[in-house]
């Protein structure tokens, strides 16, 4: 797993989500397990205004292998108001292409 390239593509994730490109996010998802209703429902839930992180968050995330496949899932915390919430986006990569591929896989608070 390359951190560097998990990171751009959070980055990424985060600046759609800042512009409510939410449709454009599920577009890109290989796996389409959840929608762009689905996104605008939790984050507009979610107290506060989303905000973006500071650059040093992107390198902050924890990966879990699935099975013996080479896909892992990435936990990634959102902020809002300028702090770190407890609202957690789970994306799925998928690193059996040439290209890191990911998927929208859930948000949460864990």
């Amino acid at each position: 797993m390359n951190r560097d390239k998990v990171a751009k593509i959070l980055q990424e994730i985060v600046e759609l989500l800042l512009k409510k490109k939410y449709d454009d996010l599920c577009n890109m998802s290989v796996v389409k397990r959840v929608t762009a209703s689905m996104i605008s429902e939790e984050i507009n839930s979610y107290p506060g205004e989303l905000t973006p992180p500071p650059d040093s968050s992107y390198t902050d995330f924890d990966v879990y292998p699935v099975d013996s496949s080479k896909s892992f899932i990435v936990d990634f915390f959102l902020w809002f108001d300028g702090e770190k919430s407890d609202l957690m986006i789970n994306i799925l990569f998928d690193e059996s292409t040439p290209d890191l591929q990911f998927s929208v896989w859930d948000l949460l608070v864990p």
